[in-house]
């Protein structure tokens, strides 16, 4: 029988767990909890003042325990929103249904994967120079834009997104590597939020002196805006920046067929199988020979797995699972690993 992390704990550290679990989230503390916030408390990294703070920052805590005005102006926004925009409700209803879907799949689990990102570019590329790069100007810029989110409620018009995940993000830096590697002309991805990648990206191709990535993105819920999407990206980056704002169901293909052809594609729009494969099956028509399909979360549902056993594609898999992404996770009880893929043409 194997021992429980909780009966490690001090008997201090795990009282404070589970007060807070009970008081504001009204459910007791369970053995992924202990773990997780018995090891920051115990090692200092964070206070119960910090913590309280985090739960109630939580999705958990705002989805399920929040006070009831605010739950229902909510609903009641979300229900106009909807009301007014029905192209958005019925795309929504889709991605829950099949998400609905994906959640009753037996999902199949990677083991074959890299967790650092200088081994991933080793094994993508032959006959290169690493290149050499410093990206502490760029990085400073994402804290002081982190920094001033922090202030903003969340779930709100100037904090729409989570921005947890959006720090010590070293699948930015690989997406980096590769375009100062590849130096493409054309970037195509779904999916972009406060721009992360997207600025990542965007300092390769200006280092490079050349190419254009074009984004796909859209407000899905009330206090979403397409002033937010991409809002993380430098100025001095955004002349090599197109955002085409709309549904990947609806913009994909157009945009691909405009600008054709194009030399990556990232896909990190809805992860559920069917919004997957439809955009890995529709990109890859589009792409170079030698060109990159990259996929955000391909350990979500069985679309990458797939997708490239019917091409016949070995691909690469680098793990994204830092502190910020397992505490993600963890407040959004997803339970499979995350990994960024990467298959060539």
């Amino acid at each position: 029988m194997n021992d429980k992390y909780s009966d490690k704990l001090e008997v201090k550290t795990k009282n404070v767990i589970n007060e807070l679990y009970l008081k504001i989230l009204g459910r007791p503390a369970d053995e992924d909890g202990f773990q997780y916030w018995g090891s920051l408390l115990e090692s200092g990294k964070i206070t119960k003042d910090e913590m309280r703070q985090e739960f109630l920052n939580s999705y958990e805590y705002k989805t399920f325990r929040a006070n009831k005005t605010i739950k229902i102006k909510s609903t009641i926004d979300i229900i106009k929103f909807n009301l007014s925009n029905i192209d958005v409700l019925i795309e929504k209803i889709k991605l829950s249904h099949n998400s609905w879907k994906d959640s009753k799949s037996t999902v199949y689990k990677y083991t074959d994967y890299k967790t650092n990102v200088r081994d991933v570019i080793n094994s993508v590329f032959t006959n290169y120079e690493f290149p050499k790069y410093d990206l502490n100007q760029l990085h400073v810029h994402f804290a002081q834009f982190i920094k001033n989110l922090e202030s903003k409620q969340m779930y709100s018009k100037y904090r729409p997104y989570p921005i947890e995940y959006s720090i010590e993000n070293d699948s930015g830096l690989l997406l980096y590597l590769i375009c100062k590697i590849l130096k493409p002309k054309k970037v195509v991805e779904t999916g972009v939020a406060y721009g992360l990648s997207s600025s990542y990206i965007l300092q390769a191709l200006h280092e490079n002196n050349q190419g254009k990535l074009f984004s796909i993105d859209y407000a899905f819920k009330p206090w979403e805006s397409k002033h937010m999407i991409g809002s993380m990206i430098p100025e001095n980056l955004r002349y090599r920046w197109k955002l085409i704002y709309g549904t990947s169901s609806k913009k994909l293909k157009p945009l691909l067929n405009s600008i054709k052809p194009i030399d990556i594609f990232i896909h990190d729009s809805a992860h559920t199988y069917n919004n997957m494969n439809s955009e890995y099956q529709t990109a890859w028509n589009f792409l170079i020979k030698d060109g990159l399909l990259i996929s955000d979360d391909v350990g979500s549902n069985n679309a990458f797995y797939d997708f490239t056993n019917q091409k016949n594609l070995k691909p690469e898999l680098f793990s994204q699972m830092n502190e910020n992404f397992q505490k993600y996770y963890k407040e959004h009880n997803v339970k499979t690993k995350t990994f960024l893929g990467i298959v060539q043409k």
